[in-house]
């Protein structure tokens, strides 16, 4: 134990500290804001929401920009309102991707661990490669 207002080492037993006379005050520690190394269960409360809008809304919007579209009629998939609708879905599920980032990263500096930050890297990285298409799809064509 160290004293909370000069620093300075203290005894097991101690009611005042050595160095300064101040007087020493123990507090239990919350097992909530432990750091564990699994994550498991600290992540069965504080989970991340973000992460399966993200997916979902990546998934419309790829399947929106790469479904054949001219099998079900001609010039579907190249009018304004389906490039709209791929853009839309596409900007959605960056913001999505980006609060599941944001919230991974409060996670992290709260309890140390990150909730399945390899399924976040990849969602927004789809988002971004599916927003440029959109964004290539609405000015090109």
């Amino acid at each position: 134990m160290y004293c909370r207002k000069c620093g300075a080492k203290l005894k097991s037993h101690a009611k005042f500290c050595d160095a300064c006379g101040a007087k020493v005050v123990t507090v239990k520690q919350d097992q909530s804001s432990v750091r564990s190394n699994k994550g498991s269960n600290v992540l069965k409360d504080a989970g991340n929401p973000y992460i399966a809008a993200a997916g979902v809304a990546v998934c419309i919007a790829w399947f929106l920009a790469v479904f054949p579209w001219n099998v079900i009629g001609k010039g579907i998939g190249t009018s304004l309102p389906m490039r709209i609708a791929v853009l839309a879905f596409a900007a959605l599920a960056d913001y999505h991707a980006t609060k599941a980032r944001q919230t991974n990263n409060a996670l992290y500096k709260k309890y140390g661990v990150r909730e399945r930050e390899k399924a976040t890297a990849v969602i927004y990285w789809l988002s971004v490669v599916i927003s440029m298409i959109g964004l290539f799809a609405l000015f090109m064509a």
